[in-house]
């Protein structure tokens, strides 16, 4: 068979899935199409408005579709057998600590490189560093700060939740971010930690992660997989 016949199965299998998919269907298909008729009723007057609105309401519904599409192939190509780890996330950007107190606070350097495999598609004529890549560093850093504060010692933290997030401007290839990881008092079996990244004095990113204290194996890998799991986002957006 040739490759584009084979091209061409995969696309009607992918499309036989998505839509015998009824949540699939209404959330990454038939809302946005609402969302689209709504907005051009109420701003029919206001044609400048529209054509903001509009083209954003259809990139999302594109998006959606697309990141949906791609949860499903994975799943079904684990299931059918494919290698683990064939998938592969980015590689961890190096930091290097500059200070640092145990369990408490640490400051270290990002050198945004100047050339990576993702700047391809974030974005080929302007090359913007993923913002879920900065985020993934920054909640590594903050587990193994975790790791050394009073209350969470010889116990394995979780990262639980964020919330916060801040991206104030874009991060260009061969920027130098200062990382900047401080840890509240634990409280509860949970700690606070307080994400920032500057560039010459001004804050470019900020965020609020939440660590819960787990002494268990499944949790140890949990931890792991949502590190893993920001890395692989970053190398799809």
């Amino acid at each position: 068979m040739s490759p584009v016949a084979l091209a061409w199965e995969q696309f009607r299998f992918e499309r036989k899935l998505f839509w015998r998919n009824p949540s699939a269907a209404f959330f990454n298909f038939l809302l946005p199409l609402l969302l689209l008729v709504l907005i051009a009723t109420a701003f029919a007057s206001e044609p400048d408005e529209l054509e903001i609105l509009i083209p954003g309401v259809a990139g999302m519904g594109v998006l959606a579709t697309t990141f949906t599409a791609l949860a499903f192939n994975l799943t079904l190509l684990r299931d059918e057998g494919a290698t683990p780890g064939r998938f592969r996330g980015v590689e961890p950007v190096p930091v290097r600590i500059e200070q640092r107190v145990a369990g408490v606070e640490l400051t270290g350097v990002l050198d945004v490189p100047a050339n990576a495999p993702f700047f391809g598609d974030h974005f080929p004529r302007r090359p913007v560093f993923p913002a879920t890549l900065l985020l993934d560093t920054q909640m590594r850093l903050a587990l193994e700060l975790a790791r050394e504060a009073p209350g969470i010692a010889l116990a394995t933290p979780r990262a639980v939740r964020m919330t916060h997030v801040k991206m104030r401007s874009f991060i260009v290839p061969l920027q130098r971010l200062e990382i900047g990881v401080k840890l509240a008092p634990c409280e509860n079996d949970m700690l606070r930690a307080m994400l920032s990244a500057t560039t010459d004095e001004r804050t470019v990113a900020s965020a609020r992660l939440e660590l819960a204290r787990s002494a268990g194996e499944d949790d140890a890998a949990e931890a792991i997989d949502a590190s893993v799991l920001a890395s692989t986002a970053g190398a799809i957006t």
